[in-house]
């Protein structure tokens, strides 16, 4: 617990600029908690939406569930500052990935490439199919 509060302290009285650097050094943590938090929103919403559904009609939830977003947006805006461009890149910029003749040499980039033209032909025959 004492270490905990040391950590805490540590971190409160970090700067802005070490703020980002913690922030990139636990990215993964932090996304992988965010991911697992959204499964409580999707628990709660048939009981909201479906009492509205129910007595307003369908279009009701729509507009109730709207309001959140547009006040989550509106914060975002005012209190969310753009982080540095660049800021958590990691990886040196080559030739290959700054060019089109290194994006037509990379492998990676043919096996997606090639990966989702199949899917999209498999989909468009599946439609016709059915």
């Amino acid at each position: 617990m004492e270490q905990l509060t040391e950590e805490l302290k540590a971190h409160l009285m970090a700067t802005d600029q070490q703020f980002r650097t913690l922030a990139e050094e636990h990215a993964r943590d932090y996304a992988v908690r965010v991911l697992s938090e959204r499964r409580i929103p999707s628990a709660v919403a048939p009981l909201i939406v479906i009492p509205l559904a129910t007595v307003y009609g369908w279009r009701m939830p729509f507009l109730v569930s709207a309001a959140p977003g547009v006040v989550i947006a509106i914060l975002i805006f005012f209190f969310v500052r753009e982080p540095e461009r660049g800021s958590a890149d990691r990886l040196q910029a080559t030739p290959m990935r700054t060019t089109i003749a290194g994006m037509l040499t990379n492998p990676g980039y043919w096996t997606a490439t090639l990966g989702m033209a199949m899917l999209v032909f498999t989909m468009g025959g599946i439609s016709l199919s059915l």
